[in-house]
């Protein structure tokens, strides 16, 4: 996924689209905070700030992304902020689902509660 400099959709593979079940059209020009769960934003907010001071940095998080369907899935992203690049001038996310580990742990995690007791 690409974006500006305030994390506007300015494209992306057809892969996430699917993922997500939006249309590149869904997408494009939306800004991505409105895709991410309530209790995730203010991570990506302060993962997003912190890779905008850095030029040329990259930064990762985990963090939900709203399925079309209003479900959210679990995504690694990492951001590389490419905005000094004059050929470029964007925000470039590499986004993996995650969701199957995310479970996994989730799932790990209400045994070991349960074991507690």
């Amino acid at each position: 996924m690409d974006r500006d400099e305030v994390s506007v959709v300015k494209a992306l593979s057809p892969t996430v689209a699917q993922i997500l079940g939006w249309t590149a059209d869904d997408l494009v020009g939306k800004k991505t905070l409105e895709l991410i769960h309530p209790d995730d934003r203010p991570l990506a907010i302060a993962n997003w700030m912190e890779m905008l001071a850095r030029p040329g940095f990259s930064q990762r998080a985990v963090m939900r992304y709203r399925h079309r369907d209003g479900q959210y899935i679990w995504f690694e992203v990492e951001h590389s902020n490419e905005l000094n690049d004059p050929a470029r001038r964007l925000v470039r996310s590499q986004m993996v689902d995650v969701s199957e580990r995310m479970d996994a742990i989730e799932q790990l995690r209400a045994g070991e509660q349960l074991l507690r007791g």
